[in-house]
């Protein structure tokens, strides 16, 4: 399957998408929980920086090795992640932007061929890279959703 218009759009620029959304926000709204144990507007944006360096592990395995096994990510269990809780948003901010375009330069260059190679997720079963990159920008979506609704929480239920 072809690298689809949408997909490819959404690959190239659906995180931009954060800085407008939280655009003039002080850090104390940024770092802000809305319960102990819930994510702040910062927490989900580290998650999608740091997640998106898992997938860029994940596009280099699909493509150098046949079918290979990847494993669920949970932040919580990344004992990594508490590094990046402590980054700065703008630091955040500039590293999914530069990881992105990574991503993208390497993905617009793959032939239909490349596209279809598969990765075995645990949960999710067989995906090509194609389902992959769909997965990828879903969950992203998901976490653009929420910094939203806590940039906006009145307005939104």
């Amino acid at each position: 399957m072809p690298l689809y218009q949408s997909l490819r759009d959404r690959l190239k620029n659906q995180h931009e998408s954060i800085r407008n959304i939280i655009h003039g926000l002080e850090e104390s709204r940024l770092t802000k929980r809305p319960e102990p144990d819930k994510w702040s507007i910062r927490d989900n944006i580290a998650h999608l920086a740091k997640l998106q360096t898992i997938y860029i592990e994940r596009i280099d395995k699909i493509l150098t090795q046949d079918e290979p096994q990847l494993q669920n990510y949970l932040a919580e269990n990344d004992p990594e992640f508490g590094t990046w809780l402590k980054r700065s948003t703008n630091e955040l901010l500039g590293r999914l932007d530069g990881d992105r375009k990574q991503i993208y330069q390497v993905i617009a260059k793959l032939t239909d061929e490349k596209l279809m190679r598969v990765g075995i997720h645990n949960r999710l079963g067989r995906l090509t890279l194609v389902d992959w990159l769909e997965y990828m920008l879903l969950h992203e979506a998901h976490h653009i959703w929420t910094i939203f609704k806590l940039v906006h929480p009145r307005e939104v239920k």
